[in-house]
């Protein structure tokens, strides 16, 4: 083979490596924004080496002459074309919204457990000192997405990074019914509890390395705000709904940053010392208004209770509240002063830790869920983070 040929065939033979890697890359890639880097680097890069291996072709000829033929023409129009496709792609939706984060950093969670994990140990609950009774559940990280099932369904990509527990296998792609028929869980129970939980991520921006927190408490609860415990109904099959405000810029009313271990909560996220947690809370509404498993702002089916009143008129039947508790690790030497959630775009002068929103999705297995609400709720007893109220617990890793 002469030199031209062989410089010719490796311009070729760089071109289509480069082309059967990007599209390997965008196989194997989590989110729409890495795909799209792949997919940039394959009609830029890839382009130049086939664009040149073709101009080199068409255009020298033994001797001297020079002359592009129509085909090569054409060709090299195409490639031409994708190479400056290439960097629109890339400037786009290369990153999606929120605060910028390291796709390479997200960290690994838990796969869950597949098993129904209910044990019979003849535990019973305590009556509650206050007269409120609770059902708590603990579970794991499961993983992260730049999806939100309720906000942008069907649009993989398209929202600030998310945190999820419980169903692992939650995206835009969900619904009620595949959450609740399938994937597997990382709360206590296994598969008792294929219920979506989900929130911002939270992000060192100094790192742009997103935090997972050691575990999460989810509450459920009542005889606060004027609803008495005997007043909770079972929660309907299929309900969904958001809390909170991803576009806030101050302090909410239903959320809240703490040290775990004590001390005063804040509307940003504190300092703690080492040895303690960060703790993000979010409470959800529990008067439903009896007809809609949901609404279009994923919000106005539910409302708050009004204190020392209960339900409104509108929304008079009461449910358990959820609340969610995320304890992120303060070890020797971390620094909390660049955390921020990743729906917090305001202005970065701002503390973070203001737009606070979390979503739910219920997937509690029928005969589990109408055993610990007139067990535990109803019965106004604490039934600890385990305990269904009629002897059986919930197992898990936590």
């Amino acid at each position: 083979m002469s030199p031209f040929n062989l410089v010719v065939t490796a311009l070729l033979a760089a071109g289509v490596a480069c082309e059967a890697l990007c599209a390997l890359g965008v196989l194997v890639m989590r989110g729409a924004f890495q795909k799209l880097h792949y997919a940039s680097a394959g009609t830029t890069v890839g382009a130049f080496f086939i664009g040149a291996a073709v101009v080199a072709r068409e255009t020298l000829h033994p001797g001297g002459a020079v002359e592009l033929s129509a085909g090569g023409l054409e060709t090299l129009a195409a490639v031409a074309f994708m190479f400056l496709l290439g960097p629109a792609v890339t400037i786009s939706p290369s990153q999606p919204p929120g605060v910028a984060f390291d796709p390479d950093k997200i960290p690994k969670g838990s796969p869950g457990s597949g098993a129904v994990r209910v044990a019979n140990t003849g535990e019973r609950p305590t009556p509650a000192a206050d007269g409120n009774g609770i059902f708590r559940t603990v579970c794991l990280y499961s993983h992260m997405n730049t999806d939100d099932p309720l906000a942008a369904p069907g649009r993989p990509g398209s929202t600030y990074l998310h945190m999820y527990w419980g169903n692992t296998g939650v995206s835009a792609a969900s619904t009620a019914a595949s959450v609740a028929g399938g994937g597997n869980s990382t709360c206590r129970g296994g598969i008792v509890d294929r219920s979506a939980y989900w929130l911002p991520a939270l992000i060192d921006t100094k790192t742009r390395a997103p935090l997972a927190p050691d575990l999460v408490h989810v509450y459920f609860e009542s005889g606060y705000s004027g609803v008495r415990s005997d007043q909770v109904q079972p929660m309907p099959a299929g309900l969904r709904m958001l809390a909170g405000d991803a576009r806030a810029t101050g302090p909410q009313d239903h959320a809240k940053w703490i040290c775990w271990d004590g001390g005063k909560s804040s509307g940003t996220v504190p300092r703690c010392p080492a040895g303690d947690h960060v703790a993000l809370e979010l409470y959800f509404p529990q008067c439903w208004n009896g007809r809609d498993l949901d609404s279009a702002d994923h919000q106005s089916h539910v409302a708050y209770a009004t204190p020392g009143h209960g339900c409104p008129a509108t929304h008079p039947v009461a449910l358990p509240q959820i609340s969610f508790h995320a304890l992120y690790p303060v070890g020797t030497g971390t620094d909390t002063s660049g955390w921020r959630l990743a729906s917090d775009t305001y202005p970065a002068g701002q503390p973070g830790g203001y737009a606070v929103q979390g979503g739910w999705v219920g997937g509690w297995r029928a005969d589990i869920v109408n055993t610990w609400i007139p067990g535990c709720v109803r019965a106004a007893a604490t039934c600890g983070s385990h305990m269904l109220g009629d002897g059986r617990v919930l197992q898990g890793d936590k």
